[in-house]
């Protein structure tokens, strides 16, 4: 059983917009118009950009077909209209692999400094922060790979993945099954992406990743205090390369998440 993993950046990109990735709190004040400026997400793979008279806004977002990680796409928003709940909401055309979508965003002016956005429907709206353009470091805040952001939405599919494939072994044959980390021991992660290795576990499951992972992964199984048999999928990711790792964990009963703090990539 394969595992979750979008098979393009653009589509974790899309998850990470609709509140999958790091979700804010709902918006406690809005306003009928966005202030003119520049906006940048707290993962710095996304750039809003507003201008006044007539109102217009852009999104730029990383290039997933592109060869160069640094290369950006600049998506226009089709017609922005203020909408009775005071957001203005406009559509653009989201880029999904080598095809697009039109999708329709919301966006609040929160502060002077904030802009709250998300697909119209969605609740969990995602923080943009105004950034100064005129300054000509601006842009090095800009993550220029972001490989990272994908790594860290894809291990989480990965080990709702894993889960599932348990689940599905338990039914078939009674059992649960363990599997050590793969594809490579926790002493050794760093930020790079490596081929996958398995195990006998991770091959009675008949689970892999669709293609290179950053993350490791493993399943302890365990017989609980109930007397039944329980198991633990954990991921490990160091997206970030400073030595410390952020922890996913699932079991059973509960689906893939991240129980490291949320700062920790």
């Amino acid at each position: 059983m394969s595992s979750l993993r979008h098979p393009q950046a653009a589509s974790v990109l899309l998850l990470a917009c609709t509140g999958l990735a790091t979700a804010a709190p709902p918006v406690a004040t809005v306003s009928t118009a966005l202030a003119p400026g520049a906006y940048l997400h707290a993962e710095k793979y996304l750039l809003l950009t507003v201008a006044a008279d007539p109102l217009s806004l852009t999104l730029e977002v990383p290039d997933s077909l592109s060869k160069d990680a640094s290369a950006r796409k600049t998506l226009h928003c089709e017609k922005p209209a203020v909408a009775k709940d005071g957001a203005v909401t406009c559509t653009v055309q989201w880029p999904l692999g080598p095809r697009s979508e039109a999708m329709t965003f919301q966006f609040y002016q929160t502060d002077a400094d904030h802009v709250s956005f998300g697909p119209v429907g969605v609740s969990n709206l995602q923080v943009l922060s105004r950034v100064d353009t005129t300054d000509p470091a601006w842009r090095s805040s800009i993550k220029q790979d972001w490989g990272a952001v994908v790594e860290r939405a894809s291990t989480g599919s990965n080990v709702d993945g894993l889960r599932i494939a348990e689940i599905a072994y338990y039914a078939a044959f009674n059992t649960y099954v363990p599997a050590e980390f793969a594809p490579r021991l926790l002493s050794a992660l760093d930020a790079s992406a490596v081929d996958w290795v398995g195990n006998p576990g991770f091959d009675a499951l008949m689970w892999r990743p669709d293609g290179d992972v950053a993350a490791t992964f493993g399943v302890t199984v365990s017989t609980g205090a109930d007397g039944q048999s329980h198991f633990l999928v954990e991921a490990w990711l160091d997206a970030d390369g400073d030595g410390v790792p952020a922890h996913w964990t699932a079991t059973e009963t509960e689906l893939a998440k991240q129980i490291s703090a949320a700062g920790v990539r």
